[in-house]
């Protein structure tokens, strides 16, 4: 079986390579990059998704028999949020319609949590729940996932998964786990011993990657085209315990916290049903969160 991976220098897409490569090594695993450097393995291959006719010869001759589309990601910049999750995704999708019937992979396109927004009035966010995002990445996900079930309408075979938090091994700071890492080990360092964060306030859904991989592997042996599956674990954390939690394993005591408590922006609940996901497939987080934010820690540490 042959497995393409769609930006597998990001976090996403080279955590689950490394998950693929250690556990199925039953697998070919292939991976697209925009620039490819002289040490890359035979498996790592130069594509631009916006060279749509390179896009084609490569598809047409490899041939994979699934598609994690990892290529995506958030920006400062909103032009470059939407060209890198909702164009490269309609080039993607349009180009395996125009490959039919040479090229029929399965496609897992990764979603985001960001695309419900304040969803009030439930305790568990299903997949069933209207989106109403509130920020510019959500927003565009939400256009992403909406693009990918409208190719269902050419028979493409596509699913959705919407991750929640992410923590471990090489998370970034584009994330609020990875943000606090990064801050204690500077702090670690030597720099002023004071974390400066947004409202702490809202509880979250958090899984480890190693679980996050598994369950996308698991999903895509399994899911239903055409479907959205929330990759999550269905238990609320606040930003505030997590951070305390890190504080703990921190090599130097006495940090101060600066919250900013006035930005309300992100203090609502996000915690989502994994029912339907646990419903097709024996899935369950099994990092357990304290080892996961560990090492985040460490990894930071050693970088």
């Amino acid at each position: 079986m042959k497995i393409l991976i769609t930006g597998i220098h990001g976090f996403l897409g080279s955590a689950l390579s490394r998950y693929l490569c250690h556990t199925k090594k039953q697998l070919s695993v292939y991976g697209f990059t925009r620039k490819k450097s002289s040490l890359e393995s035979s498996g790592i291959i130069e594509c631009d998704l916006n060279q749509t006719s390179q896009l084609q010869k490569i598809l047409f001759e490899l041939k994979p028999d699934i598609i994690f589309h990892c290529v995506g990601g958030r920006y400062s910049d909103e032009q470059k949020t939407f060209e890198a999750n909702f164009t490269a995704t309609k080039n993607l999708l349009e180009t395996v319609k125009e490959l039919k019937p040479a090229c029929r992979p399965r496609i897992v396109i990764p979603g985001s949590a960001g695309e419900y927004g304040n969803v009030k009035g439930k305790r568990l966010i299903t997949e069933d729940c209207l989106p109403r995002p509130l920020q510019w990445y959500g927003f565009v996900k939400l256009l992403q996932t909406n693009l990918a079930l409208f190719y269902k309408n050419y028979d493409l075979d596509v699913i959705v998964v919407r991750i929640f938090n992410i923590s471990g091994t090489n998370t970034p700071t584009g994330l609020a786990i990875g943000q606090f890492a990064q801050q204690i080990v500077a702090i670690e360092r030597g720099e002023e011993p004071v974390i400066r964060t947004k409202n702490l306030g809202g509880r979250r859904d958090v899984c480890d990657i190693e679980d996050i991989c598994r369950g996308l592997w698991m999903i895509a042996q399994k899911g239903k085209s055409g479907e959205i599956y929330n990759l999550c674990s269905a238990h609320p954390v606040t930003f505030r315990q997590l951070l305390q939690q890190m504080l703990q394993f921190a090599k130097v005591k006495g940090i101060r916290i600066e919250e900013n408590e006035q930005d309300t922006s992100s203090s609502f609940d996000v915690v989502g049903s994994n029912a339907r996901l646990k419903s097709l497939t024996s899935w369950s987080p099994q990092v357990d969160l304290v080892r996961s934010l560990k090492n985040t820690l460490n990894n930071y540490r050693n970088n």
